[in-house]
């Protein structure tokens, strides 16, 4: 039998040097682009310039390496099973990646802002290519996929998301990242376990008490609700300790 956590933490390992790699590259493109001087709005619009120019295409050697990497993990996961996994077309378009460069250089009040953000759109787009894999290939295979969280510092609103199981079934209802996101999707395929890791029993049940808080106070229970009162929470454990 497939132990689900430990296959999802190897694969993660595995993701993050693929990341590795995508960063290093964005930083040496990032630095022979950046003219001398100061951050103006002139200097913005080279650096996009140059970025869109050469960028995509590296981007997207890591994204499909990854996407490969992925499909083999998928297979690896159930190796008596008949299916076999594919890679789906086009995970992340040059537009996309062509916007989030723009987005990350423009909002940036220095270049090492913006290179910290090009680095999280980076990590946000080769993790996509994961969880845009695994959910080509259940839907097509007729399995449910979770949301695997299991990572220091991540979100609660991931951790809430974690919570739901294994409900996933389509592309269309497919695991969302965000930028520094390490969420990855997992499939629920045939002679596999999988054990809820702790930090998300422990979002579960602070879920229910944020709920029961705004409830009490006659207050809107949505979820953006709760997960705002989960953090202010946390904060107010932290402050407390």
């Amino acid at each position: 039998m497939t132990d689900l956590n430990d296959a999802a933490d190897a694969l993660l390992r595995l993701l993050e040097r693929n990341v590795g790699a995508a960063h290093t590259g964005l930083q040496n493109a990032f630095y022979a682009i950046l003219p001398s001087g100061d951050w103006t709005i002139e200097t913005k619009g080279a650096v996009v310039a140059g970025l869109v120019e050469v960028y995509p295409h590296a981007l997207r050697g890591a994204i499909d390496m990854t996407a490969e990497m992925v499909a083999a993990w998928y297979d690896a996961l159930a190796p008596d099973e008949p299916y076999s996994a594919t890679v789906p077309d086009e995970i992340v378009t040059d537009e996309r990646i062509a916007e989030s460069i723009g987005w990350a250089i423009r909002t940036a009040t220095t270049a090492e802002t913006a290179l910290a953000q090009l680095a999280g759109s980076v990590q946000r787009a080769v993790l996509d290519a994961q969880r845009a894999t695994v959910a080509h290939n259940a839907a097509a295979e007729g399995v449910r996929y979770r949301r695997h969280t299991n990572y220091a510092g991540a979100c609660d609103w991931c951790l809430v998301m974690a919570t739901r199981g294994a409900i996933y079934t389509s592309t269309a209802s497919a695991v969302r990242g965000h930028d520094n996101c390490r969420c990855i999707a997992v499939p629920e395929r045939s002679g596999s376990s999988y054990e809820t890791p702790a930090m998300v029993l422990d979002a579960e049940a602070r879920y229910a008490e944020a709920r029961r808080q705004l409830e009490a106070e006659g207050s809107p229970t949505s979820l953006d609700a709760i997960v705002k009162r989960m953090d202010a929470m946390s904060i107010q454990q932290q402050v407390s300790a």
